[in-house]
């Protein structure tokens, strides 16, 4: 998979573990970084993480950002 369908699978991961929140994708740089952010619904918090598209191959990264995302929301 190339670093676009990483990051557009990756959100769909966002979605599918946070139902409560709105999940996007802001922007993908050639270098293969990308912007998310995820939004609680009827909330003001968002969390933003800049991610590493490639790095979303390794299931540790990912559950580090999930348990990321995680702690952020719960701090809300």
């Amino acid at each position: 998979m190339n670093d676009a369908h990483n990051v557009e699978w990756f959100l769909a991961r966002l979605q599918h573990e946070f139902p409560q929140c709105n999940c996007l994708m802001s922007a993908i740089c050639l270098d293969g970084g990308a912007a998310l952010s995820v939004m609680q619904k009827h909330s003001v918090v968002t969390v933003t993480l800049q991610i590493d598209a490639r790095r979303l191959r390794d299931a540790r990264y990912i559950q580090m950002l999930l348990q990321l995302v995680r702690e952020q929301l719960h701090r809300s």
